[in-house]
């Protein structure tokens, strides 16, 4: 990939450049908009968003093994890490952990990175 700076402002909405800032922000969690506010009183602006998750994985190595899917009753689930905390307190780690199919481990592991990263659901 060439490696040209470049940099984009409101009035560059809708051009290559712009377009291109965009693709390539949108790849490590950013997400670019052009707004434009119905009141004459305030100026266009942009506004940029972060996906947390994605931001992470990208700025992560990747190394190491890929996490093992939780599977409830069979079937692959996404829970949310309140839903652990109170199985881990009515139940117990090691029973939650079970349920979940995984080990008490990597269920404390998923935790901590859910709730570092500001993630509702651990995978």
């Amino acid at each position: 990939m060439k490696r040209t700076p470049f940099s984009v402002t409101i009035y560059d909405a809708g051009t290559k450049e712009y377009r291109q800032a965009e693709e390539m922000l949108n790849k490590i969690g950013f997400r670019l908009e052009a707004v434009y506010p119905d009141d004459p009183e305030h100026p266009a602006y942009l506004k940029l968003s972060i996906d947390p998750v994605l931001y992470h994985k990208a700025m992560s190595r990747n190394a190491g093994r890929k996490q093992k899917a939780i599977r409830i009753s069979g079937d692959f689930k996404e829970i949310s890490v309140a839903e652990v905390r109170q199985m881990i307190r009515e139940k117990g780690a090691d029973e939650t952990a079970a349920y979940l199919g995984i080990s008490r481990r990597t269920m404390y592991s998923r935790l901590k990175e859910a709730e570092e990263i500001h993630n509702d659901t651990i995978f």
